[in-house]
């Protein structure tokens, strides 16, 4: 992970600020900044300072709460560098259904990725252009672009460095590592200051209204997840986002109690033991349309032997039919219904969005 290393950070981590909103904190609108900050509940991967003439957006790393990133949305200094969003780019689809949700999308300038939006989301999406090739950012349409602020991961320090050295101001974004999937919808509220929307908190306490009266508290039931690739059985950890949703529908993820940073990575034989026990298998995947049970075994053959596959609890997301990597990411009360109706533990009222049983 990389920090950002220019002169800007370094001035601006030593202030202290009178009043800081974050967790349980009372929902302030300062009269002299006429910003108002959200308070925040679940995610630990961005916050707002404030005093009576300077607002400092911060963004965390949320597993140890170091700086990746910040800079003024006011100041009262005119030295100080502050961040406008008139032109915005965005190297992820994620990013995307944050814009699109807040109905932020006409500010949006640039995209990585364009061609992974879904077809609606494209329809929205005509006027941006796209910032990426093969080999990654490409500069000079970005530099033609001329977008005040680029959203980016927190990844690589040099394409930090570049955007720098033509003006361009980067924000990195770490809500990609939010243990929870409440967490990860609470950057609405992020994006939602930073863009001037009124709608943010609005939309996620309808999200997260929803979210927790499905939650569950009695584990019924194991689950294992996830397809091999390659020589190798990739399983997200106990802390993750997905392992959390899991939980939140009452089943005990087989690698709960595993805490590391990264998946757990597991040998072929060690994927087929663990899956051989588990009572339900949820599997997050592309694959082509209408993929069903026989084309799964057709995968492979020990597949057969995992009890999921016997007693028909093998719960599928076909990422190709729908958007689980972008609008997905704000809608994780959908998901949990979704799940909820392929354990039986609530009746469906619709068609599914992203999980159903696989037959």
């Amino acid at each position: 992970m990389m920090r950002i290393g220019s002169i800007l950070f370094f001035l601006i981590s030593g202030l202290f600020f009178a009043c800081i909103r974050h967790n349980n904190e009372e929902h302030v609108t300062d009269k002299s900044t006429g910003i108002e900050l959200p308070e925040i509940h679940h995610a630990k991967g961005f916050r707002f300072e404030e005093t009576d003439s300077t607002v400092l957006f911060q963004i965390l790393y949320p597993v140890d709460g170091k700086t990746a990133d910040s800079g003024y949305l006011k100041h009262s200094d005119q030295t100080f560098p502050v961040y406008t969003f008139e032109r915005t780019a965005i190297q992820s689809t994620t990013y995307f259904a944050f814009f699109e949700r807040l109905g932020k999308v006409d500010e949006l300038s640039g995209i990585c990725g364009k061609k992974y939006l879904s077809q609606e989301q494209k329809n929205k999406a005509e006027h941006l252009e796209e910032i990426c090739s093969d080999n990654g950012f490409n500069m000079e349409r970005i530099a033609g672009l001329g977008p005040d602020v680029l959203f980016l991961y927190p990844f690589e320090q040099k394409d930090v460095e570049r955007f720098h050295r033509l003006g361009i101001k980067t924000v990195l974004i770490t809500e990609y590592l939010e243990s929870t999937p409440l967490a990860r919808a609470e950057w609405l509220k992020f994006f939602g200051v930073l863009t001037g929307s009124e709608k943010a908190e609005t939309i996620f306490e309808e999200i997260e209204t929803d979210y927790l009266k499905n939650q569950q508290n009695e584990i019924t039931a194991s689950v294992a997840l996830n397809l091999p690739f390659g020589e190798h059985w990739n399983m997200p950890s106990g802390n993750s986002i997905t392992a959390n949703l899991m939980k939140d529908a009452g089943l005990e993820y087989v690698f709960s109690d595993r805490k590391e940073d990264g998946n757990v990575v597991l040998s072929m034989e060690e994927g087929y033991s663990v899956l051989a026990e588990a009572e339900y298998w949820v599997i997050i995947s592309e694959r082509e349309p209408g993929y069903t049970m026989e084309k799964l075994l057709g995968e492979n053959k020990v597949y057969a032997s995992f009890r999921s596959v016997r007693e028909g609890k093998v719960i599928f997301c076909n990422t190709a039919e729908n958007d689980y990597f972008s609008k997905g990411v704000i809608e994780p009360h959908v998901m949990l219904e979704d799940l909820l109706v392929c354990l039986g533990k609530k009746e469906a009222t619709h068609e599914n969005t992203y999980f159903h049983i696989l037959k």
